[in-house]
């Protein structure tokens, strides 16, 4: 099984040369996002923002009529047909419709907080007068494999559990855990057992959607495509800018 320990400064001056376009630095922690979303929601999320004002954007996530509800009377968010109209007015609904609609339902309006941080923390988007514009940087995480995608991946540490399961046995997945954790506790700013796990899940569900990862009951292990992507690593890097 592969053992690799968790990331190391040397690791990290060979995997992230520099990426232009972003105020990323190596002093950063990763993983940052404590929701962090499958890249199908984030693309789908970016093409309807086009056009839109970041403050609508910021209120719909903002608004007290999307707040979770009381343990005794629970909220349930999972069809936004049944709230929106009900819960929200103004530029609330106008947003959420807009972005329930635009995106084919395929981005629920009360669960965007995750992409939207994505978007944010990476410059996904750019904003001219308040409003959100498409940029080369928001094309190229459009993409399936690009720098900036591989900057995202390699921020949130996406890069490093490919890594761990980067030959054909994979991992186990209590060494992918202990793995994760020490990387959390030396990287990260998270330090309770749920929001580490919490994140791994969330990362390992990405990469399974992208079919980086395959995720057993006992291992875990890249496939060809995750393979591919970390060897040519460097070329996807250098290949967006030379």
């Amino acid at each position: 099984m592969n053992n690799k320990t968790p990331i190391d400064g040397e690791l990290l001056r060979a995997a992230y040369p520099g990426i232009k376009g972003s105020s990323i630095s190596l002093d950063d922690r990763f993983a940052r996002n404590p929701k962090f979303p499958n890249y199908s929601l984030v693309k789908d999320f970016l093409i309807v923002l086009d056009g839109q004002r970041k403050s609508s954007v910021r209120g719909l996530i903002t608004a007290k009529s999307l707040e979770a509800g009381s343990q005794g009377a629970p909220v349930s968010w999972r069809n936004p047909d049944e709230w929106m109209d009900e819960r929200l007015v103004g530029d609330e609904l106008d947003i959420a419709k807009h972005i329930w609609k635009g995106s084919m339902k395929t981005v629920n309006p009360a669960n965007i907080y995750g992409s939207y941080l994505l978007i944010s923390r990476y410059n996904l988007l750019g904003l001219r007068n308040g409003i959100f514009e498409r940029t080369v940087r928001t094309e190229l995480f459009l993409e399936d494999f690009s720098n900036v995608v591989c900057q995202v991946d390699f921020q949130e540490g996406i890069f490093q559990i490919l890594l761990w399961a980067s030959n054909e046995e994979g991992l186990t997945n209590d060494t992918l855990h202990s793995n994760w954790h020490k990387f959390c506790e030396e990287f990260t700013n998270m330090r309770s057992g749920k929001s580490i796990r919490s994140s791994l899940y969330q990362r390992v569900r990405n990469c399974r959607e992208r079919s980086l990862l395959n995720s057993g009951r006992y291992t875990t292990s890249s496939t060809k495509l995750g393979r591919e992507y970390i060897n040519n690593w460097n070329a996807i890097l250098e290949k967006q800018y030379t």
